[in-house]
């Protein structure tokens, strides 16, 4: 089904190796920080720790010279939604409603096995380029049992640690209260569960926020027999109020330690000591639940309950997949509450900051480990556990100098990571990860993230969204699978461009009248499609009728082609534009390629206006004389335009004013 990624490496290896010299952080309160120190692994196995560790003449193996290293436990990621690499960034400027109409319920539905091995491949790669050894794939796209060997194919290949938390597929069980857990769950972690395995089966499941008693008891109670972990998003402002998540899986006798909370913005301190009595985790995204409009994670609350935090990045689709980042977020915005609340109570603020640096490094390390009931194996750097490392370039300039907690936490990034290890293997050395053909991968996933920009469709959630944007201009295809051959148009926006048209975005006077473009009138279906569609045809008609109006000399830029598009400046911009290539003697030629996304429709219930963006590629076009004689032209390229389609009189959608950038600006 898919290519192998390079081969996994034999764990069972009895390899040596010997890091030496550096400042091990080892997070094993016993053990503390040693500001110079060695690390004896064999095998997959961390054998010794210690000042110095000396060698029998006869040992045979491999010294890492980390001299101005830090050395941490390999960095633990317990909520990450892997394949969505494919879709990186596509959610950057969205809100939730729009990530979950976009991302889950247009795109995911398409996302075919390939699509998904190789979101989780890239996906893991990244986070052993970061120094995230281990990562729980929170997988919600798995449509059919092929997706989900497609995923686990993935992980295994990569060289990373993996749980795979087996999620639903998001159409299917996002609007199927009866849709049950799937069946192979009890094969793959039969499949999965030895204990030298570097990946391990668990339960992504809705809950009791986002499916109904029966349903989330089924899933819990599924979890329990096969003794996997479970996951679930918690704690959602807007979900939590009406389901309680802690409180309902408490109530039912089914809150246990095997369980991660996701979230959890909207719980209250009750809920965390709920948490907490039961033994169970509490994972925050920071970043993205600030996005998303969950609010500051509530870090206070979890940490006065006694519940042992920990962080995840929760989606690449808005965010960078660098987990200290979001320690570094969480961190700094609960300082923030923290030195706000004191100055409520006392006028001023915090005389000494309550948590430091060297507090929060348990949550990407000890504590995560715990939440994946992998804590006698990874997270400290303790003799009998994995083999599993980072070490950091203390070196560079933004580390050089620095205290390692406070370098790591508040400064590092992937770029210092110099040498991973997993499993006593090394996946990443000199700052390089070892042995892939990553060129190879990335044409793969362009060919596919096109694809899926490409055919992206829509959802029935009710949530307000937008249209996909276009994967790249000039590659072929419009959102939605129309070709945008019909999109090409000749030099009708360079001409303006160049000339300096825009319309001024005053008030439309009353259109010029004209027959109706091709579905312009309202239609009686959905009324935001419909609206969309014809904002959509009536702009594409507004430049096509400008084409045939400026090309040959003959044609009547006062004709009616360009009034039954246009209206108002945007009508007159036209005409003088038209009129402009007379008065000079000019003509357009070539083609532009259009590649317009309506980006805002108003009023949102029966839109009568909308907003349109083009990233129009003019450097295909140009303004040439009518008699043939020589016009040096200035070149084309990539121009935002901006659009206002409206509803005019007699129910007919025209443009009424747009305005064209320069070159690069888009």
């Amino acid at each position: 089904m898919n290519p192998p990624p390079p081969a996994p490496p034999d764990h069972s290896l009895q390899r040596r190796l010997l890091i030496h010299s550096g400042y091990p952080l080892t997070m094993d309160d016993q053990l503390g920080d040693l500001p110079t120190g060695d690390i004896l692994i064999e095998g997959s196995q961390i054998i010794d720790v210690a000042p110095s560790i000396p060698l029998a003449a006869t040992w045979r193996g491999e010294v890492i010279d980390a001299t101005g290293m830090f050395v941490t436990p390999g960095l633990i990621d317990n909520h990450r939604h892997l394949w969505q690499s494919l879709i990186r960034g596509l959610s950057a400027n969205f809100t939730f409603g729009e990530y979950f109409a976009h991302a889950l319920e247009d795109l995911s539905g398409r996302f075919t096995p390939e699509d998904i091995y190789l979101g989780n491949l890239l996906s893991c790669y990244e986070a052993l380029d970061a120094g995230v050894t281990t990562v729980l794939d929170w997988s919600h796209a798995l449509n059919t049992p092929a997706h989900a060997a497609a995923a686990l194919q993935a992980l295994q290949g990569s060289g990373a640690r993996a749980t795979f938390a087996y999620g639903p597929p998001s159409i299917q069980w996002w609007h199927s209260d009866g849709a049950p857990a799937p069946a192979d769950v009890a094969r793959l972690h039969a499949e999965h569960r030895s204990s030298d395995s570097l990946v391990s089966v668990a339960m992504a499941i809705r809950g009791p926020e986002f499916s109904p008693p029966a349903r989330w008891r089924a899933d819990l109670e599924l979890a329990r027999d096969l003794r996997i972990r479970v996951t679930m998003h918690a704690g959602v402002p807007g979900f939590h109020e009406r389901a309680p998540s802690a409180r309902l899986t408490a109530r039912a006798g089914l809150l246990g330690p095997d369980l991660t909370f996701v979230h959890c913005n909207a719980m209250d301190t009750d809920d965390f000591a709920i948490v907490a009595q039961a033994g169970a985790h509490v994972s925050c995204s920071p970043e993205v639940e600030m996005q998303k409009g969950f609010g500051l994670s509530p870090l206070g609350s979890i940490l006065a309950a006694g519940v042992r935090p920990t962080v995840s990045v929760d989606v690449v689709t808005a965010i960078g997949g660098d987990l200290l980042t979001q320690l570094r977020f969480l961190l700094q915005t609960q300082r923030a509450v923290d030195h706000r609340t004191a100055l409520e109570q006392t006028g001023t603020p915090l005389e000494v900051l309550p948590t430091t640096t060297r507090d929060v490094l348990p949550y990407v390390t000890s504590n995560a480990a715990a939440s994946l009931g992998l804590a006698d194996q990874i997270g400290t750097l303790t003799p009998g556990k994995q083999a599993d490392l980072a070490l950091y370039d203390a070196s560079d300039l933004n580390l050089f100098l620095a205290e390692p907690t406070a370098g790591l936490v508040q400064a590092a990034h992937p770029g210092n990571v110099h040498t991973v290890l997993v499993a006593g293997h090394v996946v990443k050395r000199d700052k390089q990860l070892v042995g892939l053909d990553l060129e190879h991968l990335r044409g793969k996933a362009r060919h596919a993230n096109r694809r899926l920009l490409r055919d992206g469709g829509r959802g029935g959630s009710g949530f307000r969204r937008r249209r996909l944007p276009a994967a790249r201009a000039g590659s072929g295809a419009a959102p939605g699978g129309r070709s945008r051959r019909s999109g090409m148009v000749a030099a009708a926006v360079m001409a303006l461009a160049l000339a300096g048209c825009t319309s001024n975005g005053a008030e439309p006077s009353e259109p010029a009248q004209g027959s109706p473009p091709l579905q312009a009138s309202t239609p009686a279906g959905d009324p935001v499609v419909e609206a969309e569609q014809a904002a959509l045809a009536v702009y594409r008609g507004m430049w096509q009728a400008y084409t045939e109006a400026g090309g040959p000399p003959e044609a009547d830029p006062d004709g009616p082609g360009l009034g039954a598009h246009a209206a108002s400046d945007a009508l007159r911009v036209l005409v003088d534009g038209v009129t402009a290539l007379r008065d000079q003697g000019l003509v357009t030629a070539g083609e532009v390629v259009l590649n317009p996304v309506v980006v805002e429709l108003s009023p949102e219930e029966s839109p009568a206006r909308a907003r349109i963006e083009d990233c129009a590629d003019t450097s295909g076009s140009s303004r040439v004389r009518a008699d043939g004689e020589p016009f040096e032209d200035e070149p084309g390229g990539r121009r935002l335009v901006i659009a206002t389609v409206e509803v005019t009189s007699g129910g007919v959608w025209k443009v009424v004013d747009f305005a064209v950038r320069r070159v690069g600006s888009c």
